[in-house]
């Protein structure tokens, strides 16, 4: 051994080992999940295919949902009945499974009332402006639609008043 401090210091850094290049130790686990790593993909491949059956069988519901609704509302159309009444007073009932076009001739005016698929418009009219046509299709009970220049209204009565009570509930 040398006495001098500096050859020392050398001495003592090339018997120490080199942790800069040093790895780290080898976990058994890492092995064992290199090994297993086929299964992992056919693990994923399952969950996948879970997903998959999962967000179909979510599509087949809402589409079952859709299908009970539309029978429903088929089957309220048939107790629901389109009111028109003239501005002489004369009143006609038709009951909106009743597709069809029917024509309402007054001393003010012609409308043609529309029903379809369970719901009433006003197809054509020889009013000024046709805001009875631009009001849209109704379907619900208590909808109307007005031709003021002809006096003439076309209401909904029957069937289910789930609209008007949503909205009465809403204003209580």
């Amino acid at each position: 051994m040398s006495i001098d401090p500096a050859n020392e210091r050398k001495e003592a850094a090339m018997a120490a080992p080199d942790t800069s290049m040093r790895t780290a130790p080898v976990d058994s686990s890492a092995a064992e999940n290199s090994a297993a790593s086929p299964y992992a993909s056919v693990v994923a491949r399952r969950q996948s295919h879970r997903s998959l059956l999962f967000v179909a069988g979510l599509l087949v519901i809402a589409i079952a949902a859709w299908g009970c609704m539309q029978i429903a509302f088929a089957a309220n159309a048939d107790d629901r009945i389109a009111v028109i009444t003239d501005s002489e007073g004369a009143t006609q009932r038709i009951p909106l499974s009743e597709n069809g076009s029917y024509p309402v001739e007054t001393a003010l005016g012609t409308n043609v009332v529309a029903i379809e698929n369970g719901e009433v418009h006003m197809d054509s009219a020889d009013c000024p402006g046709h805001d009875c046509i631009n009001q849209g299709a109704i379907g619900s009970a208590g909808e109307i639609i007005v031709c003021l220049p002809h006096k003439l209204i076309v209401s909904i009565e029957g069937g289910t008043d789930e609209g008007a009570s949503a909205i009465d509930t809403v204003a209580s």
